[in-house]
């Protein structure tokens, strides 16, 4: 009898303690389902984690400790990714020296924050410290069954990645809190002096690292606080200071990024203006069909993410009316998340339309956020039904039932300590045995096989024309690691010319087959062209402020005697891209000719021409254009210099101010054989003094 009471009061002990512990339990059970949710996702997606894209702050990080190389030198994307991506990865990169670790640690890491940073937020919808700690749980069961069903839904997987735009989404959440913190203490200075400096803090630190910030959450949290005010929620004092606060943060930033990035201003176009209803149905069908199966992914969560946004709206506004419980918090974030939404639509399609190209990741957010964003409100009704404590440990026991590989397959993670693709082999394994140390790739191939290589490869970018493709890369390279062979992909939607390359450098010595890749190897010791060709581009230049002399390679466009181009037939000099081939009367321009600095320019031109009669003249116009729009080919400013019988052209002087690029046009009028030899760009200098060009 005895027996059996202390067997009764150890039994009612601990269900005493499992029932005042149960939300410490639940959220522990659930951190183990996310951690196994972690170990799965890693196992399963090495390709996504060895992204080009995702192996730039490795490459940069690379550079500038062990290549010689220094941040001034690198053309960096237009979103540089300062913060928190190159925080974080430099951070993990100085403490783990394996960088295939550091890069792996970063994923996981920026999921721990992201999703901490959404359990955190409970302490400002929920008052009870137990309800706080359930929320937590529910976040993490959440994100774990997100993370399992990764591996069969594709669009969630480049969600939480560094350097794809996903700095902005990690730190969401933390501004959401501190700007939450701020409305629930009505914005008293002396009570929230950290959560103020903390938001300015981070917005600036955002705005600086990616310009998306701006659409996402800058003009959404103001727009928002806007309304509250409209709804007496907050003071219209809160209102201003908030407003001068974040304005004059931004004033700040964009000075910096003018004086740290040299961005050309953004114009809109009015074809585009006059076009957004169709351009955004091409823009959907694009999606669907570009991506084909992950396409009607994509489309499915859009929908879903309209619907939800809308509901979510509808419940906000009837609960803060209805409900006294349901506070400003609610209400903020409801209207955060609308205006949110409807900004990053409007951007997406604005990209499409103003810069003709797509958007894609972009959409990604609205496909994600939703979920997240849900949360707090699905667990409030939870909680009105009193079935909250259960869901997040029904939700944990599914995800730790799905996953009963993880464990048992945890030496699939020792791949990431020294990651060794066959292609990478290959290529180490064919370049030793010749003593070659460089080549040239296109940008996902260089950027792969530079790191990934254990012969420390250089691999430089090159356009499909083989010309340098300066795009988040460090122009130096093409002068310090000059190319001694190419390595092609057949498969590449826009492959390297090769035909071209052979047209102007001859055969290669040989041609080797690396896994899908070939390797054309020009190591010849006699003749040093090829390797030469890139650093003596004025693509890869480092531009000098005192005189400067560039010499555009040869070019030679023939037009074959007896077939007549028709007149306005255009051929374009797209020096960064790709030339026009023999016979080919047209070419579209795909991207810049040259940004050089500001400063006057002359310009000549080289040329022969040969008419079907004797000494007929020729009959075309140069045009040299000034652009600020970047790579593309709008809103050019053509300025037209008709052509003579003789060989070249009469110097043509012109000014460029800092954010212009320089193109080049020939419009050939008649039939003929016509052999581009060469454009000369001097820059003429102010004053004599010596100047060094870094």
């Amino acid at each position: 009898m005895k027996q059996t009471y202390i067997q009764n009061k150890k039994t009612k002990a601990l269900l005493t303690y499992l029932a005042n512990n149960q939300a410490k339990i639940t959220l522990g059970f659930t951190l183990v389902a996310f951690a196994l949710s972690l170990l799965q996702y890693v196992q399963a997606n090495d390709i996504r984690i060895y992204n080009s894209d995702l192996l730039y702050l490795p490459t940069l990080f690379m550079d500038l400790t062990e290549w010689g190389g220094n941040l001034f030198e690198w053309r960096l994307t237009p979103a540089p990714y300062f913060f928190p991506d190159m925080l974080l990865y430099f951070a993990l990169a100085a403490i783990v020296p394996n960088w295939h670790v550091a890069l792996t640690l970063s994923v996981l890491l920026q999921f721990i924050l992201f999703t901490t940073g959404w359990a955190l937020l409970g302490r400002y919808f929920f008052k009870e410290s137990k309800r706080h700690l359930t929320y937590a749980a529910f976040i993490f069961a959440i994100v774990a069954l997100l993370l399992t069903l990764s591996a069969t839904v594709q669009i969630i997987q480049p969600q939480h990645h560094i350097s794809i735009h996903f700095g902005v989404m990690l730190m969401l959440p933390y501004i959401l809190g501190a700007t939450l913190k701020l409305i629930n203490n009505r914005f008293n200075f002396h009570q929230t002096r950290a959560a103020w400096v903390g938001l300015i803090v981070m917005l600036g630190l955002l705005a600086l690292s990616d310009a998306f910030v701006y659409v996402q959450i800058i003009l959404p949290l103001l727009v928002a606080i806007y309304f509250l005010g409209l709804l007496n929620k907050i003071e219209w004092k809160a209102v201003l200071t908030i407003t001068i606060s974040v304005g004059i943060m931004m004033l700040i930033v964009y000075l910096l990024r003018i004086w740290l990035i040299k961005y050309p201003p953004f114009h809109f176009s009015k074809k585009g203006i006059e076009t957004i209803g169709r351009s955004f149905i091409e823009f959907i069908t694009n999606i669907y069909q570009d991506w084909q199966g992950e396409g009607q992914i994509v489309l499915i969560f859009l929908v879903f993410a309209l619907v939800i946004y809308t509901a979510v709206i509808l419940v906000t506004i009837y609960l803060t009316v209805k409900q006294k419980e349901f506070n400003a918090s609610f209400s903020f974030l409801g209207l955060f998340f609308l205006v949110s939404v409807v900004l990053t639509v409007t951007a997406v399609i604005s990209q499409s339309l103003f810069l003709d190209r797509g958007g894609y990741r972009y959409i990604y957010p609205l496909t994600v956020l939703p979920i997240y964003m849900l949360t707090p409100v699905v667990f409030y009704m939870l909680c009105y039904m009193k079935i909250d404590k259960f869901i997040p440990l029904l939700l944990a026991l599914l995800v730790v039932g799905t996953q009963t590989n993880t464990i048992t397959q945890i030496n699939t993670l020792k791949k990431y300590q020294d990651n060794y693709p066959p292609l990478a082999a290959c290529v180490d394994t064919e370049v030793t045995k010749r003593g070659l140390q460089s080549g040239a790739a296109t940008y996902w191939d260089a950027k792969y096989i530079s790191m990934l290589s254990k012969s420390h490869v250089k691999m430089l970018q090159i356009s499909s024309a083989f010309s340098p493709y300066v795009w988040i890369n460090n122009p130096s390279w093409y002068s310090r690691f000059p190319p001694q062979f190419v390595l092609y992909n057949p498969g590449d939607p826009r492959p390297i010319d090769m035909a071209q390359i052979i047209n102007l450098y001859g055969y290669p010595q040989e041609i080797v087959e690396c896994d899908t890749r070939e390797l054309w190897i020009y190591n010849r010791p006699n003749d040093t062209r090829f390797q030469h060709i890139l650093a003596d581009d004025p693509m890869s230049a480092n531009w000098c402020p005192s005189d400067v002399s560039v010499n555009i390679p040869a070019y030679i466009w023939h037009i074959p005697k007896g077939i007549a181009a028709p007149v306005g037939t255009t051929l374009v000099v797209d020096h960064m891209q790709g030339t026009v081939a023999e016979g080919q009367l047209f070419k579209q321009p795909e991207g810049k000719l040259l940004k050089p600095p500001e400063g006057q320019y002359s310009l000549e031109v080289l040329y022969e021409y040969e008419g079907p009669l004797a000494d007929e003249k020729i009959v075309a116009d140069l045009f040299v254009g000034f652009s600020t729009f970047g790579n593309n080919d709008k809103g050019i400013d053509w300025h037209k210099y008709p052509l003579s019988a003789t060989d070249k052209t009469d110097p043509i002087t012109f000014n460029l101010n800092g954010n212009q690029h320089l193109w080049i046009r020939l419009d050939f009028g008649g039939d003929g054989l016509f052999t581009l030899h060469q454009f000369q760009l001097q820059k003429q200098s102010e004053h004599n003094w010596p100047q060094v060009c870094r």
